[in-house]
């Protein structure tokens, strides 16, 4: 008899430390997915792109640049280690369909020094209320229509916090900030171009 109550005993522990485990890892997910919201509700991304030809070059050379406006009251970290921007040469195939021919990949860099692998940034910070430009620049092979898109996930490296959970529920990826766009870059014959000034720029934007 008392085996018998010493286990209804521990079994009503056992219950009740699920129960309040179930009750706090609800609580810690709703928190943690409105704060995934509103963060991501926080960042608007735009696209910027213009090409140019260089005098002694008949090949274009792309200029991208992604504009972020952080609308939140907390800093929003881009993770742009992993080539966030894709460049896509667009082409007809036989069914009339536009498919991509060729796939670039620039590195967000701060100069370029093809020998200093620090000059490529990991991680970009935007503060609060305020804007952020991240320039990119590609040579390409050739005029054509290009689709740009740019991805790069919210860097939580240095909030332990945030870490913490994301262990605890198992989720291996956080945000993702994302944008696209195309553009056309036209051949270097139809462009009128004085000596030393840039090509008019071709843009289009997407938010």
């Amino acid at each position: 008899m008392k085996s018998h109550e010493k286990f209804k005993d521990i079994s009503a522990g056992i219950q009740s430390l699920i129960v309040s485990l179930a009750i706090i890892i609800g609580g810690v997910w709703t928190v943690y997915r409105f704060a995934a919201i509103d963060r991501s509700n926080s960042l608007d991304l735009s696209i910027e792109a213009e090409y140019r030809y260089v005098e002694t070059d008949n090949k274009p050379s792309l200029i991208v640049k992604i504009i972020a406006n952080n609308n939140g009251g907390t800093y929003l970290h881009l993770n742009v280690s992993n080539a966030p921007l894709v460049i896509q040469k667009l082409a007809l195939n036989n069914k009339g369909e536009y498919v991509a021919t060729r796939t670039y990949k620039p590195t967000y860099r701060s100069a370029y020094d093809v020998n200093d692998k620090s000059l490529s940034w990991t991680s970009q910070s935007v503060q609060p209320k305020s804007k952020k430009v991240l320039p990119f620049f590609q040579h390409l092979d050739e005029s054509g229509i290009y689709f740009i898109k740019f991805m790069a996930p919210d860097d939580i490296s240095d909030n332990i916090l945030r870490r913490f959970v994301n262990f605890i529920l198992g989720i291996d990826r956080g945000t993702h900030w994302v944008t696209s766009t195309y553009t056309e870059v036209k051949p270097r014959s139809t462009v009128v171009q004085r000596k030393g000034a840039a090509v008019k720029p071709q843009n289009r934007e997407a938010n």
